[in-house]
């Protein structure tokens, strides 16, 4: 028996499943094979080990899943379910390690790095096959070419354009996979969810996926299915309530980002070992790299013994009122000389980090109307994005952690958004919220608290 012809996957969201022809020969391509070494979370979570080792594989898995079944609640012809197949597997094979958090670094580094082009680059083949560009995984170059030009498949007419016009989200197909509600998404939050051990029916998924439908060449979602999409928001917020705000991993996402950008930007002794083609390394590649050289060793070091940065100060910003440009990573440099004048210290002495509020999302790419055509469509969209931002100030010297200095840093950011603007987050508070726990009760651990002697 060969072992590549058992072709059968059982997923912890929706049992097993077979896979047909057509996907079984797209997993076995270098570039999603590359995806079983890069984690979907942003780093290999302290407080959340049930997410911390979910692949980007079993996620693109997860997601092709649902545009099977999409596809077939649908009745799409051959080529379109074989488009969207495809479009849905290979979503994520341009994503730097760790989720995209190196594609991040490369914005603190003062970079400029388009996965969207690199994706472009897969998918259409603008350099010569064969340029080390393409080699993505192992010295092999993008193989999904390859499976679109087999002789079962070449008649269906799917093209790697085709593909990439959805991956751009063209089309009511194409808002399948690129939305602001799309099957990359849904399989996101409750996969993520489910592995956490956030409480929520786990058939969500496959029943918000049966609510997609085209009419007039628009993507549409069943009205009397909306409250599955509202589940599904509710769900997301409660996810990005913990993946946000929970300290360890916040403060281990700084450590590895300040990392990573030393690692780009190398320093006045050493040469920078990262670059731009260092995108499609896998996350073990990367440590690899960064814990063998001088500047980051010792920060990689601590990162894997678990000895973390701790908390100058974690602040919620209402970014609302300000210039396009002021919070972002391309001007944390300057942010951290300023800050560091204030706290005297030097700018190298702690790290800043910026996570815009992912808790609330606007859905407005789909019109919600009747399946049966007997009412009138509604133009509906469903919550907000929040212009907050998280910024978190970490440290690995202990005597810059005190009160006045996370005084003075929500300060200088009151100084820089308006005053009023800035509010101390409070961990323990938006865990609660989330997982709907209570403080210490019985005599058991409280979420920051140690139990009573």
């Amino acid at each position: 028996m060969r072992v590549n012809q058992f072709r059968f996957v059982i997923d912890p969201l929706y049992g097993g499943f077979p896979l047909d022809n057509f996907l079984a020969s797209l997993i076995l391509q270098p570039e999603v094979q590359r995806l079983r070494e890069v984690r979907l979370s942003n780093i290999n979570s302290f407080l959340l080990p049930g997410c911390a080792g979910i692949s980007r594989f079993e996620h693109s898995l997860g997601t092709a899943y649902l545009a099977q079944q999409v596809a077939t609640n649908l009745s799409l012809s051959t080529k379109d379910r074989l488009g969207l197949e495809c479009a849905a597997l290979l979503h994520d094979v341009a994503i730097t390690p760790f989720g995209h958090l190196m594609e991040e670094a490369f914005r603190y580094a003062g970079m400029s790095f388009d996965h969207e082009k690199r994706i472009e680059e897969i998918f259409l083949g603008e350099k010569e096959i064969g340029n080390i560009d393409l080699q993505i995984f192992k010295g092999r170059t993008v193989g999904f070419r390859k499976v679109l030009n087999y002789k079962e498949h070449l008649l269906s007419g799917v093209t790697a354009e085709s593909v990439f016009s959805l991956k751009r989200g063209e089309g009511a197909l194409g808002q399948l996979i690129n939305g602001t509600i799309d099957l990359d998404n849904v399989d996101n939050v409750t996969r993520m969810a489910y592995h956490i051990g956030i409480g929520f029916s786990q058939d969500l998924p496959l029943e918000l996926s049966k609510g997609f439908f085209i009419r007039d060449d628009i993507l549409c979602y069943d009205m009397a299915r909306i409250e599955l999409v509202e589940e599904w928001m509710k769900l997301r917020e409660r996810l990005y309530g913990i993946l946000m705000t929970n300290p360890a991993d916040f403060s281990a996402k700084c450590m590895l980002l300040e990392a990573i950008r030393i690692g780009l930007t190398g320093t006045t002794a050493c040469k920078p070992p990262l670059g731009e083609s260092h995108w499609k390394l896998t996350d073990a590649e990367l440590l690899q790299i960064l814990a063998g050289y001088p500047p980051t060793r010792n920060l990689i070091d601590r990162l894997q013994t678990g000895h973390l940065f701790d908390f100058i100060g974690l602040f919620w910003v209402d970014s609302a009122n300000l210039p396009n440009g002021t919070l972002t990573p391309e001007n944390v440099g300057s942010m951290r000389e300023n800050m560091a004048g204030r706290l005297k210290c030097g700018p190298e002495d702690f790290v800043i980090y910026l996570i815009r509020d992912k808790r609330s999302r606007r859905i407005d790419n789909i019109s919600f109307r009747d399946r049966s055509g007997q009412k009138a469509s509604v133009n509906l969209s469903l919550g907000e994005s929040s212009p907050l931002v998280l910024v978190g100030i970490c440290s690995g010297l202990q005597e810059l952690i005190t009160a006045a200095n996370e005084a003075i840093c929500q300060g200088f950011l009151e100084d820089l958004a308006g005053k009023g603007t800035t509010q101390v987050c409070e961990p323990g508070v938006q865990l609660e919220q989330a997982l709907k726990l209570s403080h210490k009760e019985n005599g058991q651990l409280g979420l920051f608290g140690s139990t009573e002697q």
